[in-house]
């Protein structure tokens, strides 16, 4: 699986939702489960899958897809 479709699935695991309802309008305001606990579980997963680091500041911003996306290529991750 490549990168795109990790975070996808990641997404889907960590709102509990099926992956056909992850894409790149997925953000805080489209997923019903994505609350300040979840973002949590996201955060964790992220670090775990993608072998980084987010700090406070960054997790924080990491509220849809695209920006979650943005970050992690940021970090060197490819999409």
């Amino acid at each position: 699986m490549d990168n795109y479709g990790k975070l996808l699935q990641i997404m889907a695991n960590v709102f509990e939702v099926e992956i056909g309802h992850v894409d790149e309008n997925s953000s805080k305001e489209t997923i019903i489960n994505w609350d300040s606990v979840q973002q949590m579980f996201l955060i964790i997963s992220l670090e775990e899958a993608f072998n980084v680091r987010l700090s406070d500041e960054e997790a924080v911003k990491l509220t849809s897809f695209m920006m979650i996306k943005s970050s992690l290529e940021k970090k060197g991750i490819q999409f």
